[in-house]
């Protein structure tokens, strides 16, 4: 029987949450963005984009994202237009 929590390694490489209640076609729009840039800079496998449920953040205008490496603690951003460029510097 397997034990109800264990801990495990993190995994190495970078995740950005996108929240997708946040203006939805924004979202999905980043996320898109994101991903093209992730693949045109030779990062696949090491930066993963994932759409969540709501953050709490709940900006007014803009995108919640967090941002998540293995070596840092997270960091949450408001992503307006030109944010992906931004995120994965």
């Amino acid at each position: 029987m397997s034990k109800a929590l264990e801990s495990a390694k993190a995994p190495n490489f970078t995740t950005i949450f996108v929240c997708e209640k946040c203006g939805h076609n924004d979202a999905r729009a980043l996320k898109s963005e994101l991903k093209e840039k992730i693949k045109s800079r030779g990062l696949k496998g090491e930066v993963k984009v994932v759409l969540t449920s709501c953050m709490d953040l709940c900006p007014k205008d803009g995108v919640s994202v967090a941002l998540v490496k293995a070596d840092a603690p997270p960091a949450f951003f408001v992503a307006g237009s030109g944010a992906a460029e931004k995120l994965l510097a």
